[in-house]
């Protein structure tokens, strides 16, 4: 490439070929800077064409990118060498992209600056997979945050480990079961604190732990002083968003156990010291049905009596409406040889139902015939409500209530393979970020859910209010087939938020933008009719917020 850049054709020729953007531009002096070149991907992506060769930076741009720009390139020259740096920009069709330039001064004969080669990668897909990273964690996080009680008094070692094994966090009692301070298993693999021959098994472990029932392992713990201590160990899939992010592992210290196995296995009276020191209920029955034997803790449990219970109705104390599916697994449990679990609804003397987890092992003589089941059965009705809840936040928005981005998708994929005629809105808050950086985050957040309190109460009842994350809502207008009704929606929702705003005792002023897009049409799908109220949220902002843009209309909202 010489002093005069006569080569630029063939320049093209190359540069054309390549997936990167490269932008060439003549240094007449920082006042007048020009496109000599601009190739065929950095076209396509930023709806530049070959009008803009020659031109300045502020024939091309709006004043506020060309001073950014300018800033970029006089650092270039100032700098001697090439500058490298990270930015956004937004495709010509109102996309927004991440990328990675490179800047580099060409001097001439005269040893001056006279050209600067900028090289512009696309690396949007490696920030949205860093964000979508962070996100998960943050929710996993937040997660942790909510039931920490709960996870913090554990009386069992529970890890959180991530897709490699590595411990990210851990309740109290892993150090008492480990006498590792958490601080320093943080960052470490979890394989290395158990012997060597459960080592090699994690990896089957974490791929067992994404099944619908994973099992139980027994494994050895090597203790700080040394030691190894017997554990039994649950490995359960952290899901966030239909994504595995990571492990709870989970250490049960069977250490006590083992040495009242060990001590009365093989004999009935063994088998009643273990069964009436254990927190569970261990119920034996004969192959009628009848209860042979029911453990203490019963009492503590159902609150029955032991003998009582014994003398109960064979399986009285199943909800009818489980006993088929009862039935159904002990028939398959004999045929098979194997245990079976489920989950199903147990009466309790004062509470009523409640929900329990059976595990069913069926007992065989020596001529292989059925004469015993034994059942352990443990309550789980805080298990079940905190499953419950976790499902809830899967698909709603914790601070507001709302449907998340994953439940909107849903119905959304729903709505459009049913043919339903509907209009999607979206909406972005006008200068949220300044009632952040002015009254701080919680303001910020008691805005949110006032926000997203008069949106709800200015749709329609059929209508889908939903909160994608930050200041971003949307809305399924269900009867709003035409750009008329959506209009009239946007009036209700803009008079919503003209009425005074009055949050932690200060005075706001909240407006919306609002891009809306009307469905079905042909080829729509949910990408295609967010893409295209994407857009018209996008023409909005940059014509000066508080309006309503529909497809290739704009109608300024009242006020």
């Amino acid at each position: 490439m010489n002093a005069d850049f006569e080569a630029i054709p063939f320049a093209q020729i190359l540069m054309d070929g390549i997936q990167e953007m490269v932008f060439i531009v003549k240094m007449n002096n920082m006042a007048s800077i020009t496109y000599e070149f601009i190739s065929k991907t950095a076209m396509e992506n930023t709806g530049l064409n070959e009008n803009a060769l020659g031109k300045t930076l502020r024939e091309v741009h709006s004043e506020e990118k060309a001073a950014h720009l300018k800033t970029l390139y006089a650092k270039a020259l100032e700098s001697g060498e090439a500058v490298c740096f990270k930015d956004d920009y937004y495709t010509a069709g109102g996309e927004r992209r991440w990328c990675s330039t490179r800047m580099t001064a060409i001097v001439n004969e005269a040893k001056k600056y006279t050209y600067i080669v900028s090289v512009v990668k696309d690396i949007t897909k490696e920030k949205m997979e860093e964000a979508e990273k962070n996100k998960a964690w943050k929710q996993l996080e937040e997660g942790t945050s909510r039931y920490r009680s709960l996870f913090e008094k554990n009386g069992d070692a529970i890890f959180t480990i991530d897709m490699a094994g590595q411990i990210r966090t851990g309740n109290l009692a892993v150090e008492k079961i480990s006498g590792y301070k958490m601080s320093d298993l943080i960052g470490k693999n979890l394989a290395d604190y158990l012997v060597v021959d459960n080592r090699t098994q994690v990896h089957d472990y974490l791929e067992q732990a994404s099944s619908d029932a994973p099992e139980d392992f027994r494994i050895h713990l090597v203790h700080v002083s040394g030691k190894q201590i017997g554990c039994l160990m649950k490995m359960i899939a952290i899901e966030i968003d239909g994504k595995t992010t990571g492990y709870y592992a989970i250490l049960k210290d069977m250490t006590e156990l083992d040495k009242l196995a060990s001590k009365y296995a093989g004999s009935e009276e063994r088998f009643r010291i273990i069964a009436e020191n254990a927190q569970d209920v261990i119920v034996l029955l004969n192959e009628l049905g009848e209860c042979l034997y029911v453990s203490p803790s019963c009492q503590t449990v159902y609150g029955v009596l032991p003998d009582e219970a014994i003398r109960m109705r064979p399986l009285s104390f199943i909800h009818p409406n489980d006993l088929v599916k009862l039935e159904e697994a002990f028939e398959q449990s004999m045929l098979s040889g194997k245990s079976c679990k489920l989950r199903l609804r147990i009466l309790h003397q004062t509470k009523g139902w409640i929900w329990s987890e059976l595990h069913g092992t069926p007992v065989f003589d020596d001529q292989n015939q059925f004469i015993h089941k034994v059942l352990i059965l443990r309550d789980v009705t805080q298990q079940r409500q905190r499953e419950r809840e976790l499902e809830y936040y899967a698909y709603h928005d914790s601070l507001t209530g709302l449907p998340n981005r994953r439940m909107l998708s849903e119905r959304l994929t729903a709505e459009i393979e049913a043919g339903t005629v509907f209009a999607l809105m979206v909406l972005d808050m006008d200068d949220f970020k300044k009632i952040n950086d002015e009254w701080g985050h919680e303001t910020g957040d008691a805005v949110i859910l006032e926000f997203s309190k008069r949106l709800t109460n200015a749709i329609g009842k059929s209508d889908i209010a939903a909160r994608l994350g930050g200041d971003e809502f949307v809305i399924l207008l269900f009867d709003a087939n035409t750009e008329e009704k959506v209009r009239l929606a946007a009036d209700k929702i803009h008079e919503a938020l003209e009425r005074p705003w009055f949050v932690q005792g200060i005075n706001l002023k909240v407006a919306a933008s609002m891009g809306a897009a009307l469905a079905p049409f042909e080829g729509v799908d949910s990408s295609s009719l967010f893409k295209n109220a994407d857009r018209a949220l996008y023409e909005v902002k940059k014509a000066g917020k508080n309006y309503l843009k529909i497809n290739g209309s704009k109608v300024k909202t009242p006020g």
